[in-house]
């Protein structure tokens, strides 16, 4: 925009003298304004606007049709709407602020629409995090390779006194526990116990003292194999080694004192490893190893059962 101060309103026809800058003094109806102009009439009365160049008065630029004709220029010394400072460039000045509008009902654009940036009623801007052409906030079963917005926050649990950042358990290990968040367990007490169907989640279920209701059940029995025999003067194994094994009861169903080896050993009276089955005794061995078993003074019957 051409800049410069009007200076003067020059009157054609008015009765005192007018001096504008830059003019010869004694302007008058008589001694107007030398006007230079080609192929127009020279004005003889009405008003004429002018400016200054900061140093003499000029007339004001008009088109063929006697608008004004305005230049906006380019750039930092342009007329346009625009900051002070280029990108990237030391701040100067005042910053240009931004708006938005508080609506109590948020507003829905359709595609293409321009729409108000929207903040609430303490002038926070509303902000929506959602995955790159998403067209919903959030959803489950994201790919490893989606491109969203992944945060990572450093969550604390009060102690009673200050906040601790939380640990798993494995960095909680021979620790004094700080950051380990407490869990109880929550039940819920039904007067008729609900009813689920396979695959279904369940609450668990508390009587009205608040105690976890438990059915206690009973897996199926093994069927059990008989191996019972008679143990003779000279150390025998009878009953195999079986890494399956549960568990195998013996009885001393004779008169003579029976010993036996649970580890895989040989039989012996009084010696280490073995251990002595007086007449209608029971024991129980809790190895999967083979038995050896040995009589006293003559061969004794003995019964066993393992499973």
């Amino acid at each position: 925009m051409r800049k410069g101060v009007l200076t003067s309103i020059l009157a054609i026809g008015l009765a005192a003298p007018l001096v504008a800058q830059g003019l010869s003094s004694g302007l008058s109806t008589t001694n107007p304004p030398p006007i230079a102009t080609t192929g127009a009439p020279v004005p003889t009365g009405g008003t004429l606007s002018m400016g200054s160049d900061g140093t003499n008065a000029q007339p004001l630029a008009t088109n063929s049709s006697g608008q004004l004709i305005i230049t906006t220029g380019s750039g930092a010394t342009s007329a346009q709407i625009q900051g002070n400072v280029a990108s990237g460039a030391t701040d100067v000045g005042n910053p240009v602020k931004i708006g938005g509008v508080f609506n109590t009902t948020l507003p829905t654009l359709t595609n293409g629409q321009r729409g108000d940036a929207q903040m609430d009623n303490r002038g926070a801007i509303y902000t929506t995090i959602r995955a790159v052409s998403s067209t919903t906030p959030s959803s489950d079963a994201i790919a490893s390779s989606s491109n969203s917005l992944f945060t990572v926050n450093f969550n604390t649990v009060y102690n009673g006194t200050t906040w601790d950042r939380i640990r798993s358990t494995t960095a909680a290990v021979a620790t004094t526990g700080l950051g380990i968040p407490a869990a109880g367990i929550m039940g819920r007490f039904n007067t008729t116990l609900p009813t689920y169907t396979d695959g279904q989640y369940g609450v668990a279920q508390i009587n009205s003292n608040g105690l976890l209701q438990v059915v206690v059940t009973n897996a199926a029995l093994p069927s059990g194999t008989d191996r019972s025999g008679t143990a003779t003067t000279s150390a025998t194994t009878p009953i195999a080694a079986n890494a399956a094994r549960i568990g195998l009861a013996i009885q001393n169903t004779g008169s003579n004192i029976i010993w036996y080896n649970e580890i895989g050993g040989t039989a012996a009276a009084n010696a280490a490893g073995s251990f002595q089955i007086t007449p209608g005794s029971t024991i129980n061995i809790r190895t999967n190893r083979a038995v050896s078993i040995i009589a006293v003074t003559s061969s004794t019957t003995f019964s066993a059962t393992e499973w």
